[in-house]
């Protein structure tokens, strides 16, 4: 049976697209109701898998927040593209989903499972214009390294999992707490942790995990590249960083010199190499890569002080890269077609002086 016989197809995608902002937008109205009338408990759910907190309703409204600003970006690309994108705004709102659980997770399993199933969807995004050979490129070298990341936080779950006998992040740090570790289980749980750091700085294209960036980032659509800078750093991040502050506090020496190490790297690797960049999408891969520099600057502190300055950066950096995807988005050049090279940017003041 055809859900819509008769219907144009276009029209439907268009229809379908609203309907997933609204739904978007009436889940972030419920968690700012939550925050501002209901008293939240700080408590695990569905058997310690998931955490419920204000601090992690906010984090969450933060990835919604992004997410609805992609997806209201969208709407010029499902309308002018050739075919009509049905499953675009079904696609995002189940990577939106899992990103939520992510950012939620208590487990270290459920930060495996849900890193794994929004990869998936990004892999489907990316390769939504399959007739451009740079966005099936993108997509095989992203497909094949999402992979090979989440196998290595797998592994560093496994190994875990070997000395503590549970992924819960709380468990973790009670047993690194009440226990004298030996020679053999601090190598054990070194490896591990080596191995879950990687993993995350593959996800987040931080040093030394980041040359997939700028070619995924190019042969993505625009609207795809903005979710990958967007809401998937920051909940990649969040959950990144409570992993740390939760999980592996009481081991903080193990991690605290690898993360100094890769936001070192990667400033100085996003700031030179960007130097050489034309085009806005490579430019953007670098730009992140260096802005996430910034922010492990802080994770790499265990300080109460260095995590609040981490949120508040968070926060400004999601703002001004929401503001800048949005224009980037909406205008074209004067001869109508889209902004592709950083000279293209050049007298947008005065012709797009209402939004520049």
């Amino acid at each position: 049976m055809e859900i819509a016989r008769g219907t144009d197809r276009k029209l439907l995608a268009i229809a379908c697209w609203r309907f997933t902002c609204r739904t978007l937008l009436l889940v972030g109205v419920v968690y700012v109701a939550q925050l501002l009338f209901v008293n939240i408990p700080a408590l695990p759910t569905l058997g310690g898998y998931l955490f419920i907190a204000p601090g992690l309703t906010f984090s969450k409204l933060l990835v919604l927040a992004t997410s609805l600003l992609v997806l209201h970006a969208s709407e010029k690309y499902i309308r002018e593209h050739t075919r009509p994108l049905l499953e675009y705004p079904i696609i995002v709102v189940i990577g939106v989903l899992l990103l939520l659980v992510l950012v939620a997770s208590n487990n270290l399993m459920t930060v495996f499972f849900s890193l794994a199933g929004f990869s998936l969807s990004l892999y489907i995004l990316i390769l939504f214009d399959v007739t451009d050979r740079a966005s099936r490129e993108a997509a095989l070298k992203y497909f094949y390294l999402s992979a090979m990341s989440s196998g290595l936080l797998l592994m560093g779950t496994f190994l875990l999992y070997s000395v503590v006998g549970s992924a819960n992040y709380f468990l973790i740090d009670t047993f690194f707490f009440t226990q004298d570790l030996d020679y053999d289980t601090k190598s054990t749980v070194c490896a591990a942790v080596v191995f879950i750091l990687f993993g995350f700085f593959f996800k987040l294209s931080a040093f030394p995990g980041h040359m997939w960036a700028p070619e995924v980032y190019e042969g993505s659509p625009n609207p795809v590249l903005a979710f990958f800078v967007l809401p998937v750093k920051v909940a990649i991040f969040l959950t990144f960083v409570r992993v740390l502050n939760t999980a592996l506090t009481e081991i903080s020496q193990f991690w605290m010199p690898l993360v100094a190490l890769a936001a070192v790297g990667s400033l100085l690797w996003g700031a030179f190499a960007a130097v050489n960049a034309r085009k806005v999408t490579r430019f953007l891969a670098y730009a992140s890569i260096n802005q996430m520099g910034f922010l492990l600057l802080g994770a790499s502190l265990d300080t109460y002080e260095a995590l609040r300055a981490t949120y508040i950066y968070l926060i400004l950096y999601a703002a001004m890269t929401g503001g800048f995807m949005l224009a980037f988005l909406h205008i074209s050049r004067a001869d109508g077609r889209p902004l592709t090279f950083l000279s293209d940017f050049c007298g947008l003041a005065r012709t797009e002086n209402a939004v520049c």
